[in-house]
């Protein structure tokens, strides 16, 4: 009986080269599709917490009858939401916030109705889920508030990574900025880049 030996054909150099060359394009792709989804998780994580500030700065304001909570914004108007916006200490502020029975706040006197931030304030009263409210993206100085009329009106501030025309227009609009028309610029949006507000 005679065997006949079945020869077997190997890739050649330009198949191995067009394979590879599919992979890492396919690979770019997936890649830029999960980068962008994470920004979009990372913005809609940013509107609910305005949308979370917004029911508690309108809490706040039926009690105490204006949305300067705790005398904290000051004569500039313009305030950061949550102590260390810029620090790399607030996740570990966070976490031992969040994670204590007894939450001890920084600059306290005492009195534990009272924080020294926004966010802390508005938890210790009650109308906050969390003590420390913090964008997503540790890079990002974090929310704003500006305080117009007096105390009547409010507008809270983001950097959205992927904003939209419509919202940034808005935006330039809100609390400080007025209208746009009169040639009246928002401090928070020029100054601070926030790029997406909320307010009343």
């Amino acid at each position: 009986m005679r065997f006949s030996h079945v020869r077997t054909r190997g890739f050649t150099l330009i198949e191995v080269i067009i394979v590879a060359g599919m992979v890492a394009v396919l690979a770019t792709v997936v890649f830029t599709n999960i980068s962008e989804a994470r920004k979009r998780a990372r913005d809609v994580q940013r509107e609910s917490d305005l949308a979370q500030l917004q029911i508690a700065l309108k809490l706040y304001n039926d009690v105490y009858g204006t949305y300067n909570v705790e005398g904290l914004v000051g004569a500039g108007g313009v305030t950061w939401v949550s102590q260390g916006h810029s620090d790399s200490g607030a996740d570990d502020q966070r976490g031992q916030l969040i994670g204590s029975e007894e939450i001890e706040l920084p600059g306290g006197s005492g009195d534990d109705t009272k924080g020294s931030t926004i966010d802390q304030a508005l938890y210790l009263k009650g109308y906050l889920p969390v003590p420390v409210l913090q964008d997503p993206n540790s890079s990002d100085d974090g929310y704003m508030i500006a305080i117009c009329d007096d105390g009547r009106r409010y507008a809270v501030y983001a950097t959205k990574e992927l904003p939209d025309e419509g919202e940034i227009a808005s935006t330039v609009g809100l609390c400080d900025g007025e209208d746009g028309s009169s040639g009246k610029q928002n401090a928070v949006v020029r100054d601070y880049g926030k790029n997406y507000g909320v307010g009343n």
